[in-house]
Formats: C-alpha cells, structure tokens, sequence
C-alpha cells in the first residue's frame, strides 16, 4: 500500500511545474527574526488556530491543542472555526487575524494580497526541520505556490474517494462499485440507481467539482506565457461532458446538496469527493449513533488517463505574518508537523501523515469508529495526477465563470462548446482587468 502511495509521489514530483504568471503578486512578509529559537519560553500566552478546513472539535483538542499544551504548558491555544461570517476575509477586514492558520494549500493564492504570507525558510535552516522527512512531492507542490519559497509546513495529506451507500445499491440488487472503475462505469452504475422509490429520490451520483474532476487530467487553467486561459479546450471538454452525462440521467437532481445527501439524509449512492472532509462527517454521524451503512472504492478515472486520481493535496499549518509571536507560532508548527507521536495520532483518524514514516502510516483510522472494516487501501489505489503550471489568478479569474458554464451545461441545457467558450471570453476580460490593478 505505502510503495504504490510513494510511486505515485515520486512520479507527480518528476512531472511537476511551476508557474509564477505575470500578474500583480504581492511578496510574502521576509522572516524578520534573526535569531532562531528553539523554545517557546515560560510566559503564559494564547494564540489563536483559524481552522479553514473542517476538523471535529474532539480532533482538534487530540492533535493540535491537546498535544501542544502537553509539551509547552504556559501555550493556550484557542480555535476559531471557518463558519458565515467568520471567514478568514472577515477576520482580516476586522483586523482580527489568527495567528496560525490551518487551510488547505489550494488556498494560499487567496491569502497573496492580504499581507498574511509569512516566509519560513530561514526559519526551517535555523530549526534543522528535516524537510526529507515529509512526503518530496508535498514539500515541492508548496514551493510551487510561492516561487519556491514556504509558507507552511504540511500536518496531513489529503485525496479523494468514491464513497457509495451499500443500502442503496443493496435495495436495488445493484453491484457495489470496484477499485479502477471508469467515470463511463461510474455513470452506468448511476443510472441503474437514480430513481423515485417509496417516497425518496434516490440520486446515483455526484462525481465532485469540475475543479477535481480536471485535476486527474493536469488541467492548466491560465497559460503562464500568454495570461490568456485555456479551459476552452477538449480536456475540459471530458470533465463537462461527464458531469452532463450524470446531470441528464433521469430524475437526476443538479441542485442537491451531495455532502448531506450523503452523511445525513443517505439518498446519495455514490459521492467523489475529498476523503478527510467527508470522513468527518461520517465519524460525527457515527458517535451520534447513526453510522450508516458505506465503504468506499477507488476515485473512477478518465479513459485515457487509467488509475490516475486527483491532484495532490495537503492541509497545511501557516504562521501569520502579523501575529506578535512569530516564533512560538512556528515552534508550535514545527512540532505539530514533525512529532512521531502527533503524526501517529494524525494517522489513527484517517488521515493520511505527511511524514514518510511506515510505523506512523500502519496506524491509519484505528481511532475512527467509522472507518472500521472499510476498505482504506482504496485510496492508495490511484497515481496522484501531476501538478499543472500554477497561475497567480487561477482561482480569482476561473472560477465563477467555470462555475457558471457548469450550470449552463447542467441545468440549462446550453451545449459544452457554447459554455466554454462563453467561459474562455469572461475569463480573459477578468485576467485583464486583474492584471490592471
């Protein structure tokens, strides 16, 4: 299991690039302590943990702020959790900034103007953080953000599954789904489950974003030499036809909610999706007494990409620039990232370590009620697809236009090629006017 997880890094690292685009970037605050230190100290403080991505709050006391408060007793850490109106905006717009930020690292080019961005390589030389240690391809995805300076420290690897209801496919005398399926498969497997039954509107599938789905094929989304997008194309073309092809099965729902759909009201047979974000719900639901009855198979693949999966992923802790304790923010880092023994305890939830250690990876989900018996191998199954060339404005310029041609294609009965090109020319004008301020 662990051979084909570090194949599949080795791999992404050879092919991976990295772009910097043309746009306007603000620099990441330079580490301004010379000096580097290697204990916390014994005055009382408190920090504060935003959480970004989500985390139970019995994982957060086990992982971050329990284990901290055992090693440095005068460290209170206090967590501010992602929720309406407490977003990471409205705390910088307030000027209440955390002072670690745990987030995945597909957020970083959100944080670039918000002067948040704190530099750590000087600090990791200073510290001897044993950068080896962890997984090469994560270590490599996170220069890759930042011109190949840090910014963080990866706390635990992320990527994505099928998820599949068994009550449904068993009510239905439909075969489970297998480890290596096609999205071809995965939609004929939908449509035999997709249907209106004793009251219920059972959907078949929802196979995720068409920002995950066009990760398995390395789809660039801006090109770093022209500042002109490229989603107008015929990989894009796979990902939307897929998602045309499920939205079209009769008595298909676009417009369901597939995280409840699948965790609480169980009328989802089959959900691709990131496996920690839903993990935990299924383990909230679980110590609720209210399990369900699921496993999970392999992310399905494009035909012409066989047993490649979704990008690399990691979330990732982050010290902020404006907090007044940048060193005992980034001891406090450093020892969640690099302990054995907190790693260890990572692992015991589901989720997948960072660091390359076997006898720290062998202990995965044994603390997870939910995950017993479930099939964990499933997502070590698929390569990790390589990294695309990054562009500063990928996610300011792409994204709701890409989310709009989607609905169009969808829920509009608008042809692919018209949305795509209609999302080419929004895109473009968006890159240039962006790229103007």
């Amino acid at each position: 299991m662990n051979n084909k997880w570090a194949a599949s890094m080795l791999a992404l690292v050879l092919t991976m690039g990295v772009g910097a685009g043309c746009a306007k970037q603000e620099a990441a605050a330079p580490d301004d302590q010379g000096q580097a230190k290697n204990s916390i100290g014994t005055d009382p403080i408190t920090l504060t943990v935003f959480t970004e991505v989500p985390m139970l709050q019995d994982d957060f006391e086990k992982l971050i702020a329990g284990p901290v408060k055992a090693k440095y007793p005068n460290v209170t850490l206090e967590r501010s959790e992602k929720a309406k109106g407490n977003e990471i905006t409205d705390r910088i717009a307030a000027g209440n900034i955390p002072d670690i930020l745990l987030t995945g690292f597909y957020f970083i080019p959100n944080l670039t103007d918000t002067g948040m961005l704190l530099e750590i390589d000087d600090r990791i030389k200073q510290n001897n953080v044993d950068l080896s240690a962890f997984e090469p391809v994560v270590i490599d995805a996170l220069k890759g953000f930042r011109d190949g300076k840090l910014v963080a420290l990866p706390f635990y690897m992320g990527t994505t599954a099928l998820f599949y209801n068994k009550d449904i496919f068993d009510r239905f005398g439909v075969p489970y789904p297998k480890d290596g399926m096609t999205w071809n498969e995965a939609v004929e497997l939908a449509r035999k489950l997709t249907r209106s039954d004793s009251g219920v509107n059972y959907q078949g599938l929802n196979p995720g974003s068409w920002d995950t789905l066009g990760s398995q094929l390395s789809l660039q989304k801006i090109d770093t030499a022209t500042n002109k997008t490229l989603v107008n194309n015929d990989g894009y073309r796979k990902v939307l036809s897929v998602l045309q092809d499920v939205s079209s099965i009769p008595n298909m729902d676009p417009k369901m909610k597939p995280m409840d759909a699948f965790t609480k009201d169980r009328n989802l047979a089959m959900y691709n999706f990131w496996w920690t974000d839903v993990v935990t719900k299924l383990e909230e639901a679980a110590k609720a007494g209210n399990p369900g009855n699921w496993d999970i198979v392999s992310t399905p693949s494009f035909p012409d990409k066989p047993g490649v999966g979704a990008k690399v992923d990691a979330h990732i802790l982050m010290v902020s620039s404006q907090t007044k304790y940048k060193n005992e923010a980034f001891e406090i880092i450093k020892f969640l990232t690099t302990s054995p023994e907190v790693q260890t305890e990572v692992a015991k939830t589901g989720r997948i370590p960072v660091q390359t250690n076997k006898d720290i990876r062998k202990h995965l989900g044994e603390n997870y009620q939910s995950l017993k018996g479930k099939n964990l191998d499933a997502i070590f199954k698929n390569k990790m697809a390589p990294l695309p060339k990054f562009h500063v404005l990928d996610s300011s310029a792409v994204s709701k236009p890409m989310n709009d041609a989607v609905t169009a294609v969808t829920q509009n009965n608008v042809d692919i090629n018209t949305a795509l090109r209609t999302a080419e020319e929004t895109i473009n004008k968006n890159i240039e006017q962006l790229m103007k301020k």
